[in-house]
């Protein structure tokens, strides 16, 4: 067996027990059940590049499936570093012999693309559900602090997530390079909330315009509108594109 594919199958080998731990791991009902179809294809294509393989120089010796060392950090980190292996391995699949394991590989690309897009809407979705949760417990106002903090923890999240290599070092490299592509693709699927969100915030100015709302509900009107105006200039920076993504 070439040693590029037995790498590669090797490193496979890692991500479904990594993508197992994430599973049973998940707090969240919609990232558990993806990660069981993220499962489900990492298994599959594994087992169809190997078998492919073998056809052409043979069979994998005893012993020889030895899985790479992975350091887990979280699903979508996981999802990146997936996707960036199996590129590199499909940059190495060279000869005629093996266009269809190339072709493969090349699906099971698109496949990935398509979790790391669905691995996005889970974890907006928890988000939101993490906010309404807290607000619920304490019963708080909704506030400018509130709706500051929420945000830059998200920020926060997103800024933390690392890039390791298949040996649990840290890449500097990789990192920024990651972090670049993160922020410019948060930053943009933030903008098209704050639009819907600005919409609203429009609706709310016109009616708070009425006396008779009073009380708890004009505190909660004003604070709205105070984070609005913020967040509209938030707003007009990424539609001029005049923010940075450098790191």
């Amino acid at each position: 067996m070439k040693t590029n594919i037995l790498n590669y199958i090797n490193k496979l080998q890692a991500y479904k027990t990594a993508i197992k731990n994430l599973h049973w791991s998940s707090k969240h009902m919609s990232e558990h059940k993806l990660l069981d179809e993220i499962a489900d294809s990492v298994a599959n294509n594994q087992d169809e590049i190997a078998e492919m393989c073998q056809g052409l120089y043979g069979k994998i010796q005893l012993n020889e499936l030895k899985p790479k060392r992975y350091k887990i950090t979280n699903s979508k980190k996981m999802l990146f570093d997936l996707l960036r292996d199996t590129k590199s391995f499909n940059s190495s699949i060279k000869g005629r012999e093996l266009t269809g394991v190339r072709s493969v590989v090349e699906a099971f690309i698109g496949e990935i693309n398509k979790f790391v897009y669905l691995m996005d809407m889970c974890i907006k979705e928890d988000i939101k559900r993490n906010f309404k949760s807290s607000l619920n417990e304490s019963n708080s106002i909704i506030n400018e602090t509130l709706l500051r903090e929420t945000i830059q923890k998200a920020i926060k999240k997103s800024l933390n997530e690392g890039s390791y290599d298949m040996n649990g070092n840290f890449d500097a490299e990789q990192h920024n390079a990651d972090l670049r592509y993160r922020l410019k693709d948060e930053l943009n699927n933030f903008n098209e909330s704050l639009n819907d969100t600005l919409t609203s915030l429009d609706r709310i100015a016109q009616m708070a315009t009425d006396e008779k709302i009073k009380g708890r509900t004009r505190i909660i009107i004003n604070a709205l509108l105070n984070a609005g105006r913020e967040m509209r200039e938030v707003n007009q920076l990424i539609n001029a594109d005049r923010w940075d993504a450098e790191v």
